[in-house]
């Protein structure tokens, strides 16, 4: 006992300095907490997100209501999100900042009304005829809303105002074309 006392009195005013491991831990498990909860914050944003997937085809032949073979666009507005969508709008989205809105419940093969729910992995698949979407494509290239080397762009929109695009693999000179052979009767789109 005398001898801790002794040591004691020779140390005084001097400090050891020593690492302290638990203080170390306590760090390193703050750090790792904080880290998981943003990226379970990341996460929970992520899985809620609405996502819809577009497609497109112009090669589409099918039998009209009134039994004759007719000619039509098609896209197709898949929900492969996990929440329930609502389309509000289904358009042609022009260079110049306007919009041509696509009147589902007119022009297509089978009418839909739009605002249309899709639930998870739902889909719909809207049909335009052939010929009003060349006419609708030459009367935006007249007037210069488009121009012929660019390709046409179709915008979906949601009930959040979100929109989604998708562009046709041809560009608008040759849809042009199409329509000018329609134009001229010769019926082979």
């Amino acid at each position: 006992m005398d001898f801790e006392i002794a040591n004691m009195v020779l140390n005084i005013g001097k400090t050891t300095q020593s690492f302290d491991w638990g203080n170390f831990w306590v760090a390193i498990s703050a750090i790792a907490t904080t880290g998981a909860c943003i990226i379970s914050l990341w996460q929970t944003k992520q899985s809620n997100l609405k996502k819809i997937k577009l497609n497109f085809c112009d090669k589409v032949e099918a039998i009209t209501p009134n039994d004759q073979m007719g000619k039509f666009i098609s896209i197709n507005i898949c929900n492969i999100g996990n929440r329930r969508i609502i389309i509000k709008e289904l358009s042609i989205q022009l260079e110049d900042g306007s919009k041509l809105i696509l009147l589902v419940n007119r022009t297509t093969l089978i009418p839909v009304n739009l605002p249309q729910a899709l639930d998870i992995e739902d889909s719909i698949e809207l049909f335009f005829e052939y010929d009003l979407f060349l006419s609708s494509i030459k009367d935006a290239f007249d007037k210069k809303q488009i121009n012929e080397s660019s390709k046409i762009k179709f915008g979906v929109r949601d009930s959040s105002d979100n929109y989604v695009y998708i562009e046709t693999k041809k560009q608008v000179q040759e849809y042009l074309k199409e329509f000018e052979k329609f134009k001229e009767g010769k019926n082979d789109l």
